[in-house]
């Protein structure tokens, strides 16, 4: 015989009932991750995809892109690990790849390039020292080098642009800016 509750309902049904209003592999700040979400679909606020859930704003397609919360648009923290620059190397997470290479390596004229890239495509150049959230964390545009995790000096920090949405690929030479 089924445990059953006081709603007349048994754990299973009621195990399913939280699962289906639960959406799967959400991109979820802390405080949306202890909320319950509907199942059904909504329209994103930035492109014309549908987003997990009816209450999100954000699908999982531009949640990555800004790394932001799919519920509230705050910003999410890195989600992958820490670099290891010591060496030319690609790093995959997802949607983004950062290529780090290292030239000349050992000799005084050693340099170094960061290339990103979302969705395959590289995140165009903005102005020296504008930056991008990424799973690893922030990168700047340092300018000769490429996307590295440090500023340029002396400038001072500039503004946060993000990657252009994927569809929107009209050759353009600037990131997007949006109003978060």
């Amino acid at each position: 015989m089924a445990l059953r509750f006081s709603c007349g309902r048994t754990l299973p049904s009621l195990l399913a009932f939280a699962l289906a209003c639960t959406p799967l592999s959400a991109s979820l700040c802390k405080a949306c991750r202890g909320k319950s979400h509907t199942k059904d679909l909504g329209t994103c606020m930035l492109c014309p995809e549908m987003t997990t859930s009816g209450s999100f704003q954000l699908c999982m397609t531009c949640s990555d892109r800004l790394q932001a919360c799919e519920g509230c648009k705050a910003d999410l923290p890195p989600s992958a690990g820490p670099l290891d620059l010591s060496a030319s190397k690609s790093f995959t997470h997802g949607p983004w790849i950062y290529a780090h290479t290292l030239s000349n390596t050992g000799s005084r004229s050693e340099g170094t390039y960061g290339q990103l890239s979302f969705l395959k495509h590289p995140l165009p150049e903005p102005a020296i020292n504008d930056f991008v959230h990424t799973p690893w964390g922030v990168f700047y545009w340092v300018g000769g080098q490429g996307w590295m995790k440090h500023l340029k000096p002396p400038q001072p920090e500039g503004h946060r642009v993000f990657p252009p949405l994927p569809a929107a690929e009209s050759g353009a030479s600037r990131a997007t800016t949006i109003s978060l």
